[in-house]
């Protein structure tokens, strides 16, 4: 009887040591993104980019905007449990100049191509979306079915020019 008694107790004992042992050796599976993003991704309503460039004063100021409709794609990349390549396409509307040192002629602005691709880092209700090469840098946050999303584009070739968004406007939607 007092052996009966004692087998629940030794089994929990050893179940308990296995976690740590294999905790200790570094078995423990990495941890992975708290939800699943793949898929397809877009705006409910357009948002407002703002348009900036350097080409009028040497400096960085806003010289038009434009309401964008935005879709991401977005695919697991293989080998990696946190990173997701972005294809992001957009269309969007004829630009409204604001005031800037540009006056009404051109205003240096190059438009961004679409698609553009970019990959995203992923945490659990965080990710960070970059291309260095093409100067995107885009934090945002998600939860299930909605991302919150703050865009910034600043590229340098001759002159420099890019758009952004005030920040996390740029919402986009799971589409199922």
């Amino acid at each position: 009887m007092t052996t009966l008694r004692a087998l629940p107790i030794a089994a929990m004992l050893v179940a308990t040591m296995s976690c740590s042992v294999a905790d200790s050796l570094g078995t423990t599976p990495a941890l992975t993104m708290a939800r699943q993003l793949e898929g397809t991704w877009q705006t409910a309503v357009p948002v407002t980019f703002y348009y900036q460039t350097n080409f009028c004063t040497g400096k960085r100021e806003t010289v038009a905007q434009s309401k964008w409709n935005v879709t991401w794609t977005l695919t697991a990349v293989s080998g990696f449990e946190n990173v997701l390549d972005v294809e992001m396409r957009f269309t969007r509307a004829s630009s409204t100049p604001v005031a800037s040192s540009c006056g009404n002629g051109g205003n240096g602005w190059v438009p961004l191509v679409s698609p553009t691709f970019f990959r995203a880092t992923v945490s659990s209700s965080a990710f960070t979306a970059s291309d260095s090469r093409s100067g995107i840098n885009v934090p945002g946050s998600y939860t299930t079915d909605l991302m919150s999303v703050t865009w910034n584009h600043w590229e340098c070739l001759i002159y420099c020019s890019g758009e952004f968004t005030n920040a996390s406007e740029l919402k986009l939607v799971r589409q199922r």
